[in-house]
């Protein structure tokens, strides 16, 4: 359930993407996400075993202080066939335009 409220949260705010904590992201909250076409990176992972993990439950990003590990780490799951599709299609450029943002962020500043 806490998956479908944060998934109406993301597109409330027009965002396509979510980058999240990665000992917070479960199965069924990612697969939730990908359903709806959310991109989910996950940070800062600098363990192989949440390295292999992640990239077998479907994140489409890894951000970490080992990128040489990581790299090593794709190539073993791309060589034994272990790693998820990517999203089945684009993903939709954000409904936010700068112009908008910087409208929003003034009306904040100004108490509105």
């Amino acid at each position: 359930m806490r998956a479908r409220r944060l998934v109406r949260q993301v597109l409330q705010v027009g965002a396509n993407a979510l980058a999240m904590w990665y000992a917070a992201l479960t199965p069924p909250f990612l697969e939730e996400m990908r359903q709806r076409g959310i991109a989910v990176w996950a940070w800062t992972v600098d363990e192989d075993i949440a390295m292999r993990d992640l990239a077998t439950m479907g994140v489409q990003g890894i951000i970490t202080n080992r990128p040489d590990q990581l790299n090593q780490v794709l190539d073993e799951l791309v060589a034994d066939g272990s790693l998820r599709p990517p999203l089945g299609r684009r993903i939709k450029r954000s409904r936010w335009g700068r112009r908008r943002q910087l409208r929003k962020l003034q009306a904040a500043k100004r108490g509105r």
